[in-house]
């Protein structure tokens, strides 16, 4: 058995993504029918595509100012924001492999 890196953590152990594929590296449309299927069983209140525009933390809960609409509050907030840019550490003596091509 490998380890299951691609299941989120909830208090549901049967809410597992190996349910939806046992591929190491999972074709993104599992992913995202799962990644849905986790916001809706788990009702989750996501905002998509939103410019936020400032964080603040007061006591124990986070206000969020985006540009459209009201401010938002929260006890968690999660960025989702992307890689900008490939981060290759630069280490003496590094090898590094992209595929099949080497990368001095």
């Amino acid at each position: 058995m490998r380890h299951d890196w691609n299941s989120l953590l909830s208090d549901d152990e049967s809410f597992k993504f190996t349910e939806y594929s046992s591929d190491l590296y999972p074709n993104p449309k599992d992913v995202s029918r799962y990644l849905n299927d986790y916001a809706e069983k788990f009702q989750l209140r996501i905002r998509y595509n939103s410019v936020v525009t400032n964080i603040s933390k007061r006591d124990n809960e986070f206000r969020v100012t985006v540009e459209e609409g009201q401010p938002l509050t929260s006890k968690c907030v999660l960025m989702a924001t992307g890689a900008m840019e490939e981060n290759i550490p630069k280490i003496e003596g590094i090898l590094i492999f992209i595929g099949l091509q080497y990368i001095p």
